[in-house]
């Protein structure tokens, strides 16, 4: 923060405050300001109106969860991989996609030309296992709700592995919507746009992924077990149906549950043996075990190398588990 506009345009700040580790809020009691609370102390910054402070306090917060996502993206890449793979893992050749290439290949075709969730433009975020991309303020929203809901990484600032990024332009928002919106409740549960409250957005996104109350159950799916819609999961791998696969997850399937009447193999066992590439990549994102062992001591690695697909049996054996 500066003294004055002069120094401001100068570049000499008075100091700097790390995002990271602070807080802002308005007092009603105190007109057109807001306070800035960090580890050492707070500081009060004084605007002209209401709508200057109101513009000033959505910008302060969304560098904190820049920031935030910024550091959960640079973890991710330390750890071996960026959006590459479950895990950490790397792409099966070794070369990855980022920057500005990832968002023309994400974006291309129109698949996510908006966020997933509230519709705003050139969404730059990204939720991996779900095959969707969102806003940085819905991004911070799935963050909150966990990885075992939604595992976020940012489009530019992770390098992603081909199998992903073509998993993820092969779902789409809209794809995907089909699904997660098939019973929206508007009145309840009104669909956010891009300038709505964070408390109305969390409410809807919440309600969306983590309560799944907008979600459609196909005939025969809605109320089944979770032995039984993990049965029904080996059957839609074999094939290239991505969003039956990403309903049947949704609605409780256990891609690690090895199949008792399939000599103990997994979903991504039957993948592997059906040359499936992206449903391969949709499993281990979300949590499928690529080195679990069937009934017969053989990994979906072994399946892939046995079918000659070489670049499926290398993402398989490059995913690291820990």
């Amino acid at each position: 923060y500066y003294k004055n506009y002069e120094d401001f345009k100068a570049g000499t700040p008075i100091n700097t405050i790390n995002t990271l580790t602070i807080s802002v809020k308005q007092n009603p009691s105190k007109k057109n300001c807001i306070e800035v609370v960090t580890l050492n102390r707070s500081f009060w910054f004084q605007g002209e109106s209401a709508q200057e402070i109101g513009e000033w306090t959505k910008a302060i917060q969304d560098s904190i969860l820049f920031s935030l996502n910024q550091n959960q993206s640079d973890k991710s890449r330390a750890q071996g991989g960026g959006a590459g793979g479950a895990g950490g893992a790397g792409s099966a050749g070794g070369a990855t996609i980022a920057g500005d290439r990832a968002m023309e290949m994400i974006t291309e075709h129109g698949r996510h030309a908006g966020c997933v969730d509230c519709g705003a433009p050139s969404p730059d975020w990204a939720s991996i296992n779900l095959g969707v991309v969102l806003c940085i303020e819905c991004s911070g929203i799935h963050r909150a709700m966990g990885v075992h809901v939604s595992k976020v990484r940012s489009v530019t600032l992770d390098e992603w592995a081909p199998e992903l990024m073509e998993m993820m332009k092969a779902i789409g928002n809209d794809t995907a919507n089909e699904f997660w919106e098939a019973m929206l409740e508007p009145e309840e549960y009104p669909k956010p746009g891009p300038r709505t409250e964070r408390a109305s957005r969390e409410r809807f996104v919440r309600a969306k992924y983590d309560e799944k109350r907008f979600v459609r159950r196909r005939e025969g799916v809605s109320g089944s077990g979770r032995e039984a819609l993990s049965e029904r999961l080996h059957d839609v791998v074999v094939s290239e149906d991505l969003m039956g696969t990403v309903e049947l997850l949704a609605l409780g399937a256990d891609p690690g549950l090895a199949s008792a009447a399939r000599e103990g193999r997994t979903a991504l066992h039957a993948a592997a043996m059906a040359s499936q590439l992206l449903q391969s990549e949709l499993l281990l994102q979300n949590g499928a075990d690529p080195h679990q062992l069937d009934g017969l001591g053989r990994s979906p690695v072994e399946y892939a190398e046995d079918n000659e697909q070489d670049d499926l049996a290398a993402r398989l054996s490059a995913t690291c588990w820990k």
